[in-house]
């Protein structure tokens, strides 16, 4: 769908569904979106389709929430557009609401929006296209995150359709008021740059017009490139997943030679394929991954031990011998592990051996208590923490910079000094960093000058995350 003159020219698109449903929020761009898809599924020179409409109450607004819901329905009865309205509950306690609230949606879209000739419609615009580009910059996106909102795009069965995606906002709430529409939902907390969306919208993108007067234009053009890229490295990708997207144990000599670029793409495939949940591989699970595999590759010889990334969802990426699969409960390859990657944002707690790891991220914590004696519990700066760690058993030449120093000591001497000798030597446990393997902690022994913090900067000491490791009793 090329940008044609003007928004209006929407209502005479010849859409190919024949059911699309509107995810209907009451704002300005799902309302201009709903209204324009009403005018094309009414003209008769397109392919007429069933027009529906679904509003998602999130539960976590209260009565602003409760409001928009209605003025939903009414809107909806006075323009004759059939609406649900799903009621998803989430809770205000929980964490990272945005993700888990697309989630839901999407699991929604999956049971409820499947089919060749049905679409579900979002009202995403040009300037969405704009935040979400600097939004995912500042996580490390690749071309294809960087260019995720795509006027089509299937995921897990469900065709996504983002007709508004060509036109600035402006343009669609000019639309609207010419349509005799102003009082449309406002979502109040779209206001608060605490949320880093938020920021992006108030602040940087428009400091960046102001310095960059064809910033715009500009950065279309290479968003538009971006995405030519990324659509040919995504096709790339599927043509070599179709050698494996069947399998559920795959020879660890087949990825060896794949590309980085092809390596993230597939494996977002083929685990989301077998877990039957969308899988994002985070920069850390990449690295995990290719630290594994060149592992495998320098020892030249199978992993008679089990390795385990462990994954959302109570799976687990398994290495044992030469192959890769995946697991659905953790505990049919705890036998014989010494090693596990451990998301801490998702899991704040896990077992490994006879340890059981917490994290928590506190404030208002004193000098003392970081630099204090308890060698079960280890704080860091939040900031510097990636959102893994890799717990695993000590290895031959393991070195670690000890706490306030700044020199790398062998963990065998710092082992000596904690007068561990002998057999409990093996038995030791290492908490490491996913991307290069530096050792940040032996558990009950030292902790190392990894993520320091530093009481002189207001807002680091009011960002620390607490690790503990307490002993599993037989």
């Amino acid at each position: 769908m090329k940008n044609r003159i003007n928004i209006n020219s929407l209502s005479l698109y010849p859409f190919k569904y024949d059911k699309i449903i509107v995810g209907f929020s009451g704002g300005a761009d799902s309302t201009a979106l709903l209204l324009l898809l009403k005018k094309a599924s009414q003209n008769c020179n397109n392919q007429v389709f069933k027009l529906e409409a679904v509003h998602f109450e999130h539960g976590i607004r209260g009565d602003a929430s409760l409001k928009d819901a209605q003025w939903c329905k009414d809107f909806c009865a006075e323009y004759q557009i059939p609406l649900k309205v799903i009621n998803l509950n989430l809770s205000k306690e929980t964490s990272n609401l945005e993700a888990i609230a697309r989630y839901k949606r999407i699991d929604y879209w999956i049971k409820n929006a499947t089919g060749v000739k049905t679409a579900v419609a979002l009202g995403h615009h040009q300037d969405d296209k704009a935040e979400n580009f600097f939004l995912r910059l500042m996580r490390g996106g690749n071309s294809s995150s960087l260019t995720s909102l795509r006027i089509e795009k299937t995921i897990r069965g469900v065709t996504f359709i983002r007709p508004l995606l060509v036109f600035p906002k402006i343009e669609i709430e000019n639309f609207l008021i010419k349509m005799g529409i102003t009082n449309w939902c406002t979502d109040l907390s779209n206001a608060d740059i605490k949320y880093k969306r938020n920021l992006i919208r108030h602040q940087i993108i428009p400091l960046f017009r102001k310095e960059f007067p064809s910033a715009d234009r500009a950065l279309n053009k290479s968003l538009f490139a971006l995405q030519t890229d990324a659509e040919f490295v995504e096709q790339s990708a599927l043509e070599k997943y179709s050698e494996i997207k069947d399998n559920n144990n795959i020879q660890i000599q087949w990825f060896i030679n794949l590309h980085n670029a092809l390596l993230v793409r597939i494996l977002r495939y083929w685990i989301s394929k077998q877990t039957e949940k969308e899988f994002i591989p985070t920069s850390d699970f990449i690295c995990r991954f290719e630290y594994l595999i060149k592992k495998y590759i320098t020892s030249k010889q199978p992993y008679e031990l089990k390795k385990i990334i462990q994954l959302p969802g109570n799976y687990s990426l398994v290495f044992q011998n030469d192959s890769v699969f995946l697991s659905k409960n953790i505990e049919t390859v705890v036998i014989k592990l010494d090693s596990m990657i451990w998301n801490w944002k998702i899991n704040k707690q896990i077992t490994f051996k006879n340890l059981k790891f917490t994290a928590e991220v506190i404030s208002n914590i004193t000098p003392k208590e970081v630099c204090g004696n308890n060698e079960l519990t280890a704080y860091y700066n939040l900031e510097k923490c990636p959102d893994e760690f890799i717990i695993r058993m000590r290895e031959k030449g393991d070195k670690m910079i000890p706490f306030s120093a700044h020199s790398p000591v062998s963990v065998k001497k710092l082992l000596e000094n904690a007068k561990i000798t002998g057999y409990d030597k093996k038995k030791v446990t290492i908490l490491t960093t996913p991307e290069a393997d530096t050792i940040i902690w032996l558990p009950g022994i030292k902790r190392s000058n990894f993520a320091i913090v530093d009481f002189s900067d207001t807002t680091q000491k009011n960002n620390i995350l607490k690790v503990t490791a307490s002993k599993l009793t037989s």
